[in-house]
């Protein structure tokens, strides 16, 4: 193999690399991804119920209908978003907003900038925090 062919591959593989990270990272990020900070079991004063606490990173994206198995409180960090409930008025969020959501609420948002939130949930123990609806 000359050295011209070698040198070609080495670019090649370079770019592949570089755009396969930039693709897997926005990918992630417009999926949304909680980095858990503590969950605790609330026990015999609060049975059947945990504290799960995370930071909650998303890209520009509509949420479709969802809802949470959770009283949730989400303090936003960066980042907007509209959130839309059935029957009521539409609501925005900016920085340092909080936004607070009853458990099985459905909802649906749209993210409008990349957005960081510190989460708080008080959930029902054994199931998912985000159940979404097709």
């Amino acid at each position: 193999m000359s050295k011209l062919t070698v040198a070609a591959l080495i670019v090649v593989s370079f770019v592949a690399g570089v755009a396969s990270q930039t693709w897997l990272v926005s990918s992630l990020m417009a999926q949304g991804q909680v980095s858990p900070l503590k969950q605790i079991d609330l026990g015999d004063w609060c049975p059947g119920k945990e504290l799960a606490i995370g930071i909650e990173t998303i890209g520009p994206q509509h949420q479709s209908r969802h809802y949470h198995n959770a009283y949730s409180f989400a303090w936003m960090i960066e980042g907007a978003q509209r959130r839309m409930v059935d029957g009521k008025p539409v609501e925005s969020f900016k920085v340092g907003d909080i936004v607070m959501e009853s458990p099985a609420e459905i909802s649906e948002s749209d993210i409008l900038a990349p957005t960081r939130v510190l989460l708080f949930r008080i959930a029902e123990k054994g199931k998912p925090l985000t159940v979404r609806l097709p």
